[in-house]
């Protein structure tokens, strides 16, 4: 009777003739979505259809197909802020784990980066060493040839220049003029272990 004209075309008709003969009837205790989708199924003008509500096989009134609507659009924003919440936890969450798997990645780097540096670095302080122990030898034989030297331009007591010779002897027989060539070899073995580790670094 609200249309236009509604009283003039509708007023003098039976209700039978407007009215719905099979409408959509659902339980009280029919959940939301269940509600939407039977009404999906069943209204065709959810506009300005309405259906029947019962609670133990007795109506209870009619409900509106907009409030349904209504209560399943509330669901719906409530299950979207459920689901921004959970991708904000879910993106910090990667975030964490993306920071975790760099650090075990700078430490897998870094352990390499230690074991590549920790085999130059021996063996140029293993050639460091061997290269002091031919120069300290070298040093005393060098210091007692200036000794003797000494005693000989000098004038010293004869046995005195003898017992210094007898020591140059002695010291030039432990000290390998091979070992000299070696120890420049190991320098220079030195020096490419000290290039590896800057290129490391």
């Amino acid at each position: 009777f609200l249309q236009p004209y509604g009283r003039e075309l509708f007023g003098r008709r039976p209700i039978s003739v407007l009215m719905n003969h099979a409408p959509l009837v659902l339980s009280v205790e029919t959940s939301i979505g269940d509600a939407a989708r039977a009404i999906a199924q069943h209204i065709r003008s959810p506009i300005t259809d309405d259906f029947v509500l019962v609670e133990n096989g007795r109506y209870v009134g009619t409900a509106l197909v907009l409030d349904v609507l209504r209560a399943v659009e509330g669901r719906l924003a409530d299950r979207s802020t459920e689901l921004e919440r959970a991708y904000v936890r879910l993106k910090s969450s990667q975030a964490q784990l993306v920071q975790s798997e760099k650090m075990a990645s700078l430490g897998q780097m870094v352990a390499g980066l230690v074991h590549e540096i920790n085999t130059p670095l021996g063996y140029v302080r293993n050639n460091v060493e061997m290269t002091r122990g031919v120069l300290a030898d070298a040093s005393q034989l060098i210091v007692a040839q200036q000794a003797a030297l000494d005693a000989l331009l000098g004038g010293d007591v004869v046995a005195d220049a003898q017992a210094r010779l007898d020591e140059v002897e002695t010291l030039r027989l432990r000290v390998d003029p091979a070992a000299l060539d070696d120890a420049a070899a190991l320098l220079d073995d030195t020096l490419h272990g000290v290039g590896q580790i800057g290129d490391l670094v």
